[in-house]
């Protein structure tokens, strides 16, 4: 092939053509499969005030804005699932926020070393105990969940405000996490 009878603007305008192609089929095929059922998921759910989701290198770091809710372990699990669900062997980290206050935070102080030796021991019923002993003498309500993936920590004052936090237990070496809950070892 002689390469001065090329037309050279043609190839090169070609190449362009396939280029923004590419990444127009490439935007379409992450808003379809990825963008629009998490929008219908976190829109959906009860629990959900605002959300926003952010792609760091090749993680979906996706920050959930939760209502006061009673059970914040359902609710976590629910939209924890869905997602999975949703970006299937694409990680993410999902994250919780809440309506806080300085006073709430502070009182969170203690119940995290409570949280983090329980996670070292294994003494979750101690924990939940001296969680809610806190709570009490700030004159706060508490609630402790714990599952084989995580401990959730809620703490409500009297005005309405509330704080969440939601904890990953460390899986033994060797184990798979499941997404219905369990560890495989």
């Amino acid at each position: 092939m002689n390469l001065q009878n090329v037309r050279w603007p043609v190839v090169v305008a070609a190449m362009a053509a396939t280029l923004v192609a590419l990444f127009a089929a490439g935007f379409v095929l992450k808003s379809r499969m990825w963008e629009e059922p998490l929008k219908a998921l976190y829109t959906g759910s009860p629990a959900v005030e605002s959300y926003n989701v952010d792609r760091n290198d090749d993680r979906y770091v996706i920050t959930i804005r939760l209502k006061a809710t009673p059970d914040l372990a359902a609710a976590y699990q629910a939209l924890d699932e869905g997602t999975g669900r949703i970006l299937k062997s694409t990680p993410y980290t999902l994250k919780v926020e809440d309506r806080r206050t300085p006073a709430l935070a502070e009182a969170y102080r203690p119940v995290n070393l409570y949280v983090q030796e329980a996670l070292t021991t294994g003494r979750f019923a101690a924990m939940g105990t001296q969680v809610m002993d806190e709570a009490n003498k700030a004159g706060m309500t508490a609630r402790v969940d714990v599952d084989s993936n995580r401990v959730y920590v809620q703490l409500q004052d009297r005005s309405g405000a509330y704080l969440y936090s939601v904890v990953d237990r460390p899986q033994p070496a060797g184990a798979v996490r499941y997404p219905e809950g369990g560890i495989g070892l």
